[in-house]
């Protein structure tokens, strides 16, 4: 269920337990079944098309009374919202990661981050361990899906702010936040601001189509949270994991701990390419590597005249412009294919 498993696993712990409660809600009893509902359809997927078919059907019909359940346990006033969360949650792992249904996912998250935002407020994932667990995978989720969906993180209030802020912000607070996929909070914060970014370069991208779009202030700001987080030492968070890792009774051989320093360090690199990428979208390229030429070969007297820039600058001042907007990575003039 998760990349990196231990006792702490929530998926053998937490979930089970909100399952199996004494007092069994509409959510509990949902969530209930969307286990075994998952269940099934892992057995039914290891046994195959011919073999699973018995395991198949009984998947279908727990994946039905778990929707049942969750449909009742919306509408009801005093629904609790950690069972709540964590059933709708399993039943979109049930049937778009077990049951292996493409179409609709995007769809099905934003549905759970609409529950999320109607308790924004009252922040109920501070209040108990459970709710912690259940927010911060359900977190996951929207972070790492929303690479694929542009729709994921933009969505924003009245005064501008990003709607998840204060739910990241809070979750990233503890040390722990991210360990199950392999990550570290420093990390997933970057690929959030990296997201945001992306976003936001886009619809300003869109609004202006005749051009590249211009790095703001607030563009060169997260950009520069990005690589600050990029650029923090690893070592201690592997020494936290490390950590993590034998409070559960594992032992952490050194080449171990070398694979995860490694992993780290691809999470970062990562993260790090993708907000480049996001900066110098294809007509910003296009616009550097003809003019890199020029820009190679010191010549004032050089005018430029590539068609999508039409500035008329010399070369040493197309330099000066574009190490002036692009402060990110100098380097990116003279390595410029």
């Amino acid at each position: 269920m998760i990349p990196v498993d231990d006792d702490e696993n929530p998926w053998k712990t937490t979930y089970p337990s909100l399952a199996v409660q004494t007092t069994r809600t509409s959510g509990a009893q949902a969530l209930y079944h969307a286990l075994l509902a998952q269940s099934a359809y892992h057995l039914a997927n290891l046994k195959g098309a011919q073999h699973g078919a018995q395991e198949r059907a009984s998947a279908i019909r727990h994946y039905g009374i778990a929707l049942h359940q969750l449909r009742q346990s919306l509408v009801e006033p005093s629904k609790d919202y950690t069972t709540v969360l964590a059933a709708l949650y399993t039943i979109i792992l049930a049937e778009h990661v077990f049951q292996g249904t493409a179409s609709g996912w995007q769809g099905h998250i934003r549905g759970a981050r609409a529950v999320v935002c109607n308790y924004l407020d009252q922040k109920p994932w501070g209040k108990s361990q459970e709710a912690y667990i259940v927010t911060q995978n359900f977190a996951l989720s929207v972070l790492i899906s929303g690479t694929v969906d542009d729709k994921f993180l933009v969505t924003r209030r009245a005064d501008g702010v990003n709607e998840l802020d204060g739910l990241l912000h809070d979750l990233m607070a503890t040390p722990v936040f991210g360990y199950t996929i392999g990550g570290t909070p420093h990390i997933l914060r970057a690929l959030y601001q990296t997201r945001l970014l992306e976003a936001r370069i886009k619809a300003k991208g869109d609004s202006n189509p005749a051009g590249p779009p211009d790095l703001d202030a607030d563009m060169f700001g997260r950009v520069g949270e990005i690589l600050q987080l990029s650029n923090l030492p690893l070592a201690d968070k592997v020494d936290s994991y490390v950590e993590h890792r034998e409070h559960s009774g594992v032992t952490v051989l050194p080449p171990m701990r070398n694979l995860t320093l490694l992993h780290l360090r691809l999470f970062n690199t990562a993260i790090i390419s993708t907000s480049f990428a996001s900066c110098f979208d294809v007509r910003l390229r296009r616009w550097l590597k003809t003019c890199s030429r020029s820009l190679r070969t010191p010549r004032p007297s050089v005018k430029c005249t590539t068609a999508l820039c039409r500035c008329g600058q010399s070369s040493s001042q197309l330099q000066k412009l574009i190490h002036q907007r692009l402060k990110l990575w100098p380097g990116i003039v003279s390595t410029c294919p």
